[in-house]
């Protein structure tokens, strides 16, 4: 009986730490898709841009994010000649039939 029950504490610590690790790179996949709409909306040398394309960023070719994907979302309206901005970006992660997600919101502003 101690052998089982030490086997279920081990497995199930186990368990812990791919939900940690899963949950971890989800954080990371969503507040990239973020800085990645923030530097389209925000473009260097530039004036703010409408959030008018709705495209996804791919991390296929990033390490530590091959399993995982963002989708992110931006819309803005303009008071008194300033735009206003929510962007809103999830990342999911999967590691065989276990999935973790992050959803992450930024509000933003242009200058007058």
């Amino acid at each position: 009986m101690k052998i089982y029950t030490l086997v279920k504490i081990l497995a199930s610590s186990q368990q812990n730490v791919v939900y940690e690790v899963l949950g971890t790179r989800a954080y990371a996949t969503a507040q990239s898709g973020i800085q990645w709409k923030l530097s389209q909306v925000f473009p260097l040398n530039a004036a703010a841009a409408a959030c008018a394309t709705q495209s996804t960023p791919s991390f296929n070719n990033v390490n530590g994010l091959k399993q995982c994907n963002v989708a992110v979302s931006c819309s803005d309206f303009v008071v008194d000649s300033i735009r206003y901005y929510t962007i809103t970006a999830t990342g999911k992660c999967q590691a065989g039939d276990t999935v973790t997600s992050r959803t992450l919101e930024v509000d933003a502003r242009s200058l007058p």
